[in-house]
């Protein structure tokens, strides 16, 4: 069941929900790349939970046009059908994409999340 749109309590100031939305991604990659190099269940699990988790955290998120985005982007592309990294790199490039910011590819993905490199960002990073 979707949530209705709703607004943000106006003391939430837009620099406040740009940083938990900014965490919100950061906590959806590194719980993806858990799922892929820590959790010891077979994958075809291991995607189910993914799954639910993603559900979860899109549901409630703090912007109710992100959670009509993303759930229309989970109906057409299920993260139970994916690896989960592969899936939420998809999705945060999908996401990029309609708002007309950059899109990182997959090399880059894999050294932050996956390798665990430290995070190089730019002056830019998470506008």
């Amino acid at each position: 069941m979707s949530r209705p749109n709703w607004t943000v309590p106006p003391a939430l100031d837009k620099e406040t929900i740009k940083k938990m939305l900014r965490s919100t991604w950061d906590v959806m990659h590194k719980t993806a790349a858990w799922f892929d190099l820590v959790c010891q269940l077979p994958q075809e699990q291991k995607q189910q939970l993914h799954g639910s988790q993603v559900r979860y955290q899109v549901d409630n998120l703090i912007c109710g046009d992100c959670i009509s985005h993303a759930q229309e982007y989970i109906r057409q592309n299920p993260p139970e059908d994916e690896i989960p990294s592969i899936w939420t790199w998809r999705f945060h490039n999908a996401v990029n994409r309609r708002l007309g910011k950059p899109e990182m590819n997959w090399d880059t993905y894999k050294d932050i999340y996956l390798v665990r490199k430290p995070k190089v960002c730019s002056a830019s990073c998470g506008d």
